[in-house]
């Protein structure tokens, strides 16, 4: 179904002659557990079946067919990418959203890096059956290198006064059915990760 209607909004606009004028995206906020992990529905799982999002981009004369880009990328990184097809200059889009990148890099480039990690948060934004938040409050950061992906359970004061972490090796194990975070010989991909959490804490903090 999903198919048949993108594929009529794209028929449309050969028709009236906008297709290359005109930036496709076709991307979601958010997958869903279907059972994965035993686990449903949406939230702070910050599996691959609820963080990973198709990002497919069609730009007729602009973006080649057939080619997969490899780097990371992020949702609001297709703000930036629109705002650079319409035309704002790039010291713009950086004043504006100095955390985005442009999604075109990937287009030119499809094994180029377009970020070294990427994030997912999740700040108590659910609600259960009784329709109130958490309590405890579940926050709750992702953190994805090439390789390696880390999950990372934020401390609640008075329960837990430090993080949960589970770190997981997609190239080996891309279900995320083993954590390594307590594997002595992943220490130091675990402090890095870490480390790149704390730091884009620090830095979404500097910008609220």
């Amino acid at each position: 179904h999903v198919d048949l209607e993108v594929g009529r909004v794209l028929a449309a606009m050969h028709e009236c002659g906008a297709a290359d004028d005109t930036l496709v995206i076709f991307t979601s906020d958010h997958g869903d557990m279907l059972g994965d992990h035993a686990l449903l529905a949406k939230g702070a799982m910050l599996y691959d079946p609820c963080v990973r999002v198709p990002l497919i981009a069609y730009h007729s004369g602009h973006v080649q067919g057939g080619q997969v880009a490899t780097g990371l990328a992020q949702l609001h990184d297709v703000a930036a990418t629109a705002l650079h097809a319409a035309g704002a200059a790039p010291e713009e889009i950086t004043g504006w959203m100095p955390t985005a990148r442009n999604l075109a890099v990937a287009a030119a480039q499809p094994d180029a890096e377009i970020r070294p990690f990427a994030i997912c948060a999740y700040r108590n934004s659910g609600i259960d059956v009784r329709g109130a938040y958490w309590d405890p409050p579940i926050d709750a950061t992702m953190v994805r290198r090439a390789q390696h992906k880390l999950h990372r359970y934020h401390a609640v004061p008075g329960r837990q006064e430090a993080p949960i972490a589970c770190l997981f090796d997609l190239a080996r194990d891309p279900l995320e059915l083993h954590d390594l975070a307590h594997e002595p010989h992943m220490q130091d991909v675990l402090a890095q990760l870490q480390a790149d959490c704390d730091h884009w804490q620090a830095d979404a903090m500097s910008l609220a």
